[in-house]
């Protein structure tokens, strides 16, 4: 299974080349392929190209493919997850959606890149995008506006959702 670990840093016009040399993962720079992104995202998430700034895939090491490493979908009873599902969401959809969880080794890395970003925005504001590939056409829900700390939290509580996108602000 691939996972893809996005962040739009909101408005942000400059790369930021590199991260500060204390965070130990790889940030790079996605520029979005119109013809094929705008494909399997804008059927679900066509805000997407309506969102200025630079997108970032973030990985362990600039030589991996995915995100794989830094993440893991969290097991938990069908019940539970399901409480946790948008409420516009139909069970005749038969969508996947699971809880997502960062790897302790990572977990203080990526939280520490969300906040870089968070600050390199002019606007101090990021989507966070976590996705697992489930169908050839993945709906994606937005969850809204969280500050970075209420992220963290929800985060520790096993409340954050793969194929969902959530707005951070600090």
């Amino acid at each position: 299974m691939s996972y893809d670990l996005n962040i739009l840093c909101i408005k942000q016009k400059e790369v930021s080349l590199s991260l500060p040399e204390e965070i130990r993962i790889y940030a790079k720079p996605k520029k979005l392929r119109r013809n094929r992104d705008s494909e399997i995202y804008n059927k679900y998430f066509s805000c997407r190209d309506a969102l200025d700034g630079t997108w970032y895939y973030l990985m362990e090491n600039e030589d991996e493919i995915s995100s794989f490493e830094l993440c893991d979908i969290k097991t938990m009873e069908d019940e539970y997850v399901e409480k946790l599902y948008p409420f516009w969401y139909k069970k005749e959809d038969d969508i996947d959606v699971s809880i997502f969880s960062l790897r302790e080794e990572y977990k203080k890395d990526v939280l520490a890149t969300m906040h870089f970003f968070i600050k390199q925005s002019p606007v101090n504001s990021i989507l966070f995008h976590s996705r697992y590939q489930t169908f050839e056409v993945e709906p994606e829900f937005i969850y809204g506006v969280l500050t970075f700390q209420r992220f963290s939290k929800l985060l520790e509580a096993d409340r954050i959702l793969f194929n969902t996108c959530y707005i951070i602000r600090d």
